[in-house]
């Protein structure tokens, strides 16, 4: 209500689907499912169900962005009046105009699909597994359990086989999780690796990790370590394009921690382009991220 009243950008799952749920034709017509393979019970989503609602969400904010994009929003004057009115009523700093032309799909795995694409790889493979396990003990719904590959002690390993120039997804048109031909307008890659910390893995439990390229392709190694504020990391590094690319995550002994395991959650390959010029929009937010020790590549682009 809130939005509605100011004229916020919003994307209402209510008003998008709604209409639809009790609708099987026209679910099946508009989303390729209907309400009983979207949802896992009557109040939640299965995974189906949340990819068509992040679908709606990406509709929205390409949308917002082309609108605003369109009216002159990355004009050095529009952008200094935007950050001056920021700054005047505490508000968040203006949508950064080079995300904006950086729009694209990734190529990800995380959940179940990411078991497809990794395998263990240490000396002691009984310390390397794949796991389910609960972020909310008492949460009944499959929404709440997290999986992934579990490691314990210095030198478990886990390798990961992509493509990280895309090609096989760009011709994919199963309308799966992958990246789609727009990748190709993006001449680089980000490598992303997502990770359990917080209280999802306490750090008198967690040890950290190296991300590296191992064969084929070609990539700065990367450490994914511990942080308190989120239960989820997320470390990248950029990566160069190979149809073959094997990378490997290790377990490396570290003593700001206290504990000898480390959990992979999932991967992901990000097309970019260092075409689109740094507004200095940009160059305040990378500065806060890693001021804030922020494990994401912030210089791009």
């Amino acid at each position: 209500m809130i939005a509605r009243r100011y004229g916020a950008p919003m994307a209402s799952i209510r008003d998008s689907l709604y209409g639809l749920m009790y609708n099987d034709a026209a679910s099946q017509q508009l989303l390729g499912a209907t309400r009983a393979a979207l949802m896992a019970d009557p109040w939640h989503a299965n995974a189906a169900g949340f990819k068509a609602w992040g679908d709606i969400v990406a509709c929205t904010v390409r949308q917002t962005l082309a609108a605003v994009m369109a009216n002159g929003a990355a004009e050095p004057a529009a952008l200094a009046a935007a950050a001056a009115t920021a700054v005047e009523y505490g508000l968040p700093l203006p949508v950064s105009p080079v995300a904006a032309q950086q729009d694209t799909h990734t190529w990800c795995r995380e959940g179940s699909s990411f078991q497809a694409v990794a395998s263990c790889a240490g000396r002691l493979r009984s310390r390397c597994v794949w796991r389910t396990s609960d972020f909310n003990a008492r949460c009944p719904h499959d929404n709440c359990r997290l999986r992934g590959y579990f490691m314990k002690g210095a030198g478990q390993a886990l390798q990961v086989s992509l493509d990280t120039s895309l090609a096989a997804a760009s011709n994919n048109t199963d309308g799966s999780n992958n990246a789609s031909s727009t990748a190709a307008q993006f001449e680089r890659r980000y490598l992303a690796v997502t990770y359990l910390q917080g209280s999802s893995m306490p750090v008198g439990k967690m040890d950290a990790a190296t991300l590296a390229c191992v064969r084929g392709c070609r990539c700065k190694p990367v450490q994914l370590e511990w942080r308190v504020d989120t239960n989820t990391g997320i470390a990248a590094t950029e990566v160069s394009l190979h149809p073959s690319c094997l990378v490997s995550i290790t377990v490396v002994a570290n003593a700001t921690t206290g504990g000898d395991e480390f959990a992979v959650t999932g991967v992901a390959v990000v097309p970019f382009s260092k075409a689109a010029q740094v507004s200095w929009i940009d160059a305040v937010d990378m500065a806060a991220a890693r001021a804030a020790g922020g494990q994401l590549p912030y210089s791009w682009p």
